[in-house]
């Protein structure tokens, strides 16, 4: 078994950031290293938030990621029924679900005194620095960077920047891969740093209407060139050779460290995530400009980005898994990229690493701390026009997902919406249930609930860009 010095690096920089701003002194480092990650994860600093066989399934079929904005969130009437909007059965109050002991037993229902708060404020300051520097224009942003705990060149910790940090490490300081078949399997996966979407979309996505949209470009792209990591491990200890091994790749890695300005593998993964990342004009030149600004290998991203060129990358990458050559000048089999076309049986997990201070800038993880029910729903369940399968079959999902833990990948059936701000949930015998954020309502309402025929009637009405 091989560690990963990549993410050991990493794991030492959060916890650094964990003792010294919140003054909790060598009380993880002195930890044997098998409970630091638990330990961790107890603490919030690691949140498993995304899980999947492709960037895709990450994206589509995870729970939601990011707190809505309430500036792009719709209003409580826009969801009514136009049969339930004269029925007055229920005052206007938002009704929240609260469960009884037995599952035999009917929602209980009860009237909520919270007062909502906004959870990053409004985009005034996003918008006021597109004025200033005269429209939405692509260019890079000269805002100041955020804080990072890095390691400098001493091998020291340090409280750094993103923008010095990723000058020197490239993209392995936004995010990371640690590789399956490490000493410890339960951190194997991808990493991102909560406040690396926020630094990459002040920083070279500015051009776009609100910082959410830019939020999830950059988590996009990220998550793009870290899952080609991988993609390429399951590669090199699966399918480049007649006997897969596991611990191929890390020495593959061994050899990579030892002159990493030649490891073609981070150039390919950049232009994977521009090849990949279906974007825009626009979205490929700011992300140029993300990436022409980090140091070698990552900036060679642009030697690799047309097809022919792509396929030639994934030649070389193939061909240093078998033969562990990194050198100027490889003569290389091209018939290697037809063989570089993964399709891993397995889903890989991906990890936000909260060693950021919250600010209204920075993305907010979900917790589901509140469910409740549009009056759509209730009135459903008051006037018995939900049968009572599919009402308990609601109520367990709610139960299941509901508190501030992020493991509820097993049963929850989670598929997004195109617009990005809705998510669907199966529920029995063809039945399907919509979920949402509210504008000025706290936590996530669930507007909707009834057979998949009725789920598109009322997606259509309601304009809901829903698959």
């Amino acid at each position: 078994m091989s560690d990963n010095k990549v993410h050991q690096k990493r794991m030492k920089e959060v916890i650094a950031f964990l003792e010294r701003e919140h003054q909790m002194q060598h009380q993880f480092t002195q930890l044997p290293k098998k409970e630091i990650f638990n330990s961790l994860k107890e603490r919030g600093m690691i949140a498993l938030s995304g899980l999947g066989k492709s960037v895709e399934d990450i994206l589509e079929k995870s729970p939601p990621m990011f707190v809505l904005p309430n500036y792009i969130r719709k209003e409580y009437d826009d969801y009514y029924q136009d049969d339930f909007i004269s029925d007055s059965i229920i005052d206007d109050l938002n009704i929240e679900i609260y469960f009884g002991e037995s599952e035999e037993e009917g929602f209980e229902i009860s009237e909520p005194h919270i007062d909502f708060e906004d959870p990053y404020g409004d985009d005034s300051e996003w918008g006021r620095r597109r004025d200033l520097e005269d429209g939405p224009r692509i260019r890079k942003s000269s805002f100041e960077s955020r804080p990072v705990y890095h390691h400098n060149d001493d091998g020291d910790i340090i409280e750094s920047n993103f923008s010095d940090a990723q000058k020197k490490e490239g993209m392995e300081i936004l995010g990371w891969y640690n590789p399956r078949g490490s000493n410890r399997e339960e951190e194997w996966g991808i990493y991102i740093r909560r406040g690396a979407p926020a630094e990459i979309a002040e920083r070279y996505f500015s051009h776009m209407p609100n910082r959410f949209e830019a939020w999830n470009l950059s988590l996009r792209i990220i998550l793009y060139h870290e899952y080609f990591h991988f993609i390429s491990q399951y590669h090199c200890d699966r399918l480049s050779t007649d006997t897969p091994r596991d611990q191929k790749y890390f020495e593959y890695l061994e050899e990579w460290m030892k002159n990493p300005v030649l490891a073609t593998e981070e150039a390919v993964a950049n232009a994977y995530a521009i090849r990949k990342g279906k974007l825009s004009n626009d979205e490929k030149r700011s992300v140029s400009l993300w990436f022409s600004d980090q140091p070698p290998p990552y900036d060679e991203y642009l030697n690799y980005v047309t097809l022919s060129e792509f396929k030639y990358g994934l030649a070389l990458v193939g061909h240093k898994h078998e033969q562990f050559h990194f050198s100027p000048t490889i003569d290389v089999n091209l018939n290697i990229a037809t063989k570089f076309d993964p399709k891993p049986k397995d889903s890989v997990k991906v990890f936000f690493v909260n060693d950021v201070h919250d600010s209204p800038s920075i993305p907010k993880l979900v917790s589901f701390s509140r469910i409740s029910l549009h009056k759509n729903v209730q009135k459903m369940i008051q006037k018995n026009r939900l049968p009572r399968d599919i009402g308990m079959a609601l109520k367990n999902f709610i139960s299941k997902i509901s508190g501030n833990s992020f493991d509820r990948f097993s049963e929850h059936g989670f598929v997004r919406a195109k617009d990005k701000i809705h998510w669907r949930f199966e529920l029995p015998r063809k039945h399907r249930a919509l979920m949402t954020q509210i504008q000025d309502t706290p936590g996530w309402t669930i507007v909707f609930v009834g057979s998949h025929s009725e789920y598109d009637a009322y997606c259509k009405a309601k304009g809901v860009r829903c698959k």
